[in-house]
């Protein structure tokens, strides 16, 4: 398991197996409504953000309601499957976005394996 928290305490980024949420200095962190074999996050770094690319890289394997927080607002963004091609979008996820947070359903003809967080167009 590897974390990093933002400077307000935020969960910015994770990748986990086996798990649904995490306690940092008693602070409970809940990212999925049961055990995922394997989550993560991380916003991509500034300097590798391309215009109408991926803010957040996102990593799901298992079954299960799956939130991931939002270090930054991310206006009208849309969830997308990784596409044949390394960088590339497939096709879309349903997903809801919110000022604080991403959420979407993971499983089979769900959400699964690496996913990307694009703002509109």
């Amino acid at each position: 398991m590897a974390f990093r928290e933002d400077a307000e305490g935020r969960l910015a980024a994770f990748a986990g197996h086996n798990c649904q949420r995490l306690t940092v200095d008693g602070r409970e962190h809940d990212f999925a409504d049961r055990p995922l074999a394997f989550v993560g996050w991380a916003p991509v770094a500034l300097p590798r953000r391309v215009l109408g690319g991926a803010v957040i890289e996102v990593w799901v394997q298992g079954e299960g309601k799956v939130t991931v927080p939002l270090t930054e607002p991310v206006k009208d963004a849309r969830l997308f499957a990784a596409g044949a091609q390394p960088g590339l979008a497939g096709a879309p996820v349903t997903a809801e976005v919110n000022r604080l947070a991403l959420t979407f359903e993971a499983g089979p003809g769900k959400a699964q394996g690496k996913l990307y967080l694009l703002p509109a167009p």
